[in-house]
């Protein structure tokens, strides 16, 4: 993975064009989510940079598609105003989510688990 923040963040950015062209996500979304690891990346220091990129691989990998299906049925249950919503830009939901709910937890527990 990248070395420092800043080359994640820089390649975060070129994600979030490449979602921003395909009409994924909406521009906030992305740019909240990299705050987020920006702020948890600050609360842990410079010298913890591996274990957080580490938590956020694979926060990525291995919960958005939990997430998805999580938000999917979620939106099911609530009809079909809400699945057309979700439908529209599903990853920026997803995406909305983490950054609210498991990016706090999946990433904090990854990292303590990481650091013990």
């Amino acid at each position: 993975g990248p070395p420092s923040f800043e080359g994640w963040e820089a390649a975060m950015e070129v994600l979030k064009v490449r979602f921003l062209m395909f009409g994924l996500v909406e521009p906030t979304t992305m740019q909240k989510y990299i705050r987020k690891v920006r702020r948890l990346q600050r609360r842990y220091g410079e010298h913890t940079w591996a274990l957080l990129y580490q938590a956020e691989d694979r926060m990525r990998r291995e919960e958005f598609s939990r997430i998805f299906r999580h938000l999917s049925a979620r939106a099911e249950d609530k009809g079909p105003d809400a699945v057309a919503k979700f439908e529209a830009k599903p990853w920026d939901a997803v995406c909305c989510y983490t950054r609210s709910n498991g990016l706090n937890t999946f990433g904090q527990k990854s990292i303590q688990e990481l650091l013990s």
